[in-house]
């Protein structure tokens, strides 16, 4: 096994317990709009990516205490692999540092009844272990509301407003301002839309920086969109379908508002994707659907999501090089070309993640007729695990009652007929009544191959034994 697969086996490793806890961000919406914590957009692209790891962990935990193991979140969180132990701690212990300086403050009441004011940090203290590396952190009582209780409720006086995303999503994106920008939006992700003031997009993504002791905007005469927001729409859209950003206008032609627009969908189509082949596909897919960016723009989507060099796309595709674009879909919706379910050996799990991708494609009416036969063998073969496929006996006069009486070459079948026999051969296979023979097996891994769109493969088959 490669580096690069050992690699992948250690990333699996991490997302699989219960309820896979680490990849899912949940939060009290006042951490994105409550000016006092303005501060967490200052936070680096690697400082926003810890922070967002332990909001994870904290969701739900009242004793709000977590351990971190150094070794584990480097790797978890994608760190370049030339960056040492000790420098990654430093940036986790950097982190902290930055959010020391985010307080809040909370009247209390003394003993002699008088009120007074308290600024309380969000983290009640910070432990480095010198010998592993490892930290743990505590979280004050008092913010502990930020991430417990996010429950929905049909009672509105009841409803706790939260904000909820994927943190391998925010991963990917490598600029800060992009991910920022990606945890507001998510704020408002089944409204599909969601609309700011520029003061309120230098405010919430910390655009300030100081110059002669004054706290001034870092952009000016109009370089917001160019430097910030058309950065974002590219990095963002693997994630929002369809996304887009239209400018109000005020007096003087002035931008007076941004308005971002994506496709809204259901709770249940933009759920939280844990198989990374399944998250990359409908991320190559919500890029190239994109009616709002050029083929450039797209070109660069692409290898900022899997972190190429960026060009490669374009060069990839210049060559015409089958691999352009991960070769998710260069010809088709989803190019699975010659993948044999049974010889991959797919596992349930996976199995159901990828009828999920292909239900979520049918449903964008991005399948062509090759890709609904294969997502029909995928059911099939889910089906024929639960135990649930039935054999369907062929009707007087069909093909396949003719078919069974007189064989036919596959070379000289339609499409139809093709599809018939393979329905046949799926029956014959799950029935524990029946044996295939390697010639029907053989039928069945050609005629998958034909009408997944190899066109030449008439011309290269082996020849049937029929």
């Amino acid at each position: 096994m490669d580096e690069k697969k050992k690699e992948q086996e250690k990333i699996r490793e991490l997302l699989n317990f219960p309820d896979r806890k680490k990849n899912l961000v949940k939060y009290n919406n006042d951490l994105n709009d409550s000016k006092q914590y303005y501060g967490v957009s200052s936070l680096t692209k690697y400082e926003l990516d810890i922070f967002f790891f332990l909001v994870a962990q904290l969701q739900g935990q009242d004793g709000a205490v977590v351990d971190i193991k150094i070794k584990d979140l480097k790797r978890y969180l994608h760190m370049p692999r030339t960056m040492s132990y000790r420098t990654f701690q430093k940036v986790v212990v950097q982190t902290f540092a930055h959010l020391e300086n985010i307080k809040t403050g909370f009247l209390k009441n003394d003993e002699d009844n008088r009120e007074y004011l308290q600024l309380r940090p969000i983290f009640d203290y910070t432990n480095i272990y010198t010998d592993s590396l490892d930290v743990e952190v505590k979280v004050n009582k008092e913010y502990r509301y930020l991430f417990n209780g996010l429950i929905r409720s049909a009672d509105p006086s009841m409803q706790i407003r939260y904000t909820r995303f994927d943190l391998q999503q925010m991963i990917k994106i490598k600029r800060q301002n992009s991910k920022n920008m990606y945890r507001l939006l998510m704020q408002n992700m089944y409204r599909g839309e969601r609309e700011f003031t520029e003061e309120e997009i230098y405010e919430q993504l910390g655009l300030f920086t100081v110059r002669k002791g004054k706290r001034v905007k870092k952009y000016e005469n109009g370089k917001l969109y160019n430097r910030v927001l058309k950065p974002a729409l590219i990095d963002l859209s693997p994630f929002f379908r369809n996304l887009r950003l239209k400018k109000q206008y005020g007096p003087n032609h002035t931008v007076e508002k941004y308005h971002f627009f994506w496709a809204k969908e259901s709770a249940r189509n933009s759920r939280l994707i844990y198989n990374p082949e399944d998250a990359d596909i409908r991320a190559v897919v919500n890029i190239k659907t994109n009616v709002h960016l050029t083929l450039k723009e797209k070109n660069e989507a692409i290898d900022r999501y899997f972190g190429q060099k960026i060009g490669t796309s374009h060069l990839e595709k210049q060559s015409g090089n089958k691999e352009y674009l991960k070769s998710f879909f260069e010809d088709t919706p989803f190019n699975q070309s010659g993948l044999d379910i049974e010889t991959k050996k797919l596992t349930d799990l996976e199995l159901k993640n990828m009828i999920s991708t292909y239900g979520y494609l049918e449903s964008l009416d991005l399948l062509k007729d090759h890709d609904k036969t294969f997502l029909k063998l995928l059911k099939t073969e889910k089906l024929k695990r639960e135990g649930k496929l039935e054999e369907e006996k062929p009707v007087k006069g069909t093909f396949l009652q003719s078919f069974l009486n007189v064989p036919k070459p596959l070379e000289s079948m339609t499409d139809t007929e093709l599809n018939h026999y393979q329905d046949l051969l799926l029956a014959k296979i799950a029935d524990p009544d029946h044996d295939i023979s390697a010639s029907e097996r053989l039928d069945l891994s050609n005629i998958r191959k034909m009408l997944l769109g190899l066109n030449d493969l008439k011309n290269n088959m082996p020849k049937s034994d029929k």
